[in-house]
């Protein structure tokens, strides 16, 4: 959809919300970009992750902060998605990249069927590191552009406070709550 027209625009979220819940997401919310947090501190939580530096899809191989907020204000639209699963302390790792990939899946379904309707634009960003490759075979470029994507924490998205904003009832830490959440965003124009 290149010219916005905000009544075939809704009609077109509906449909992709109605796809999102039939291929197993817990939460689809419609939102306005203005309405994600950004906060230099999410990002920064990059550091600490032992795929730091691995993963051309991840800091520091992808722009700042900056760039990812004025990408996110192009938009007048995105889907909030997120799959929850429950988890066993032993069990976090192998639910964790369980979860990635399926939330990574979903999105890239949602981000083809947007683009088959006409939003050329459509892009998504995954919750957690891209694992669509091997950390030991991920190597600058992207060897799998068309699959590869960002995670969402690494854009400078504040996951937590975004979804407080949007009455998301997400709990941390995972510990705790006995549940995983993996959340991304699909943007729609």
């Amino acid at each position: 959809m290149t010219n916005y027209d905000a009544k075939k625009q809704l009609q077109l979220l509906q449909e992709l919300e109605d796809i999102a819940r039939e291929i197993g997401a817990s939460i689809v919310k419609i939102v306005n970009p203005s309405d994600v947090i950004f906060d230099i501190r999410a990002r920064f939580k990059c550091h600490s992750c032992k795929r730091y530096g691995q993963k051309c899809t991840c800091p520091p191989h992808i722009p700042d902060i900056d760039y990812f907020k004025a990408l996110f204000s192009s938009y007048h639209w995105a889907l909030f998605i997120s799959i929850k699963r429950k988890v066993k302390p032993k069990e976090w790792e192998a639910v964790g990249k369980e979860s990635s990939r399926t939330l990574h899946k979903m999105l890239l379904e949602l981000e083809r069927q947007a683009f088959n309707r006409g939003c050329i634009f459509a892009i998504s960003f995954i919750g957690g590191s891209c694992k669509m490759c091997d950390t030991k075979t991920c190597s600058l470029p992207c060897k799998n552009p068309s699959v590869g994507r960002i995670p969402i924490e690494a854009t400078g998205v504040n996951v937590v406070e975004t979804c407080k904003r949007l009455d998301i009832d997400i709990k941390f830490p995972v510990v705790l709550n006995e549940t995983f959440w993996r959340v991304g965003i699909l943007l729609v124009e």
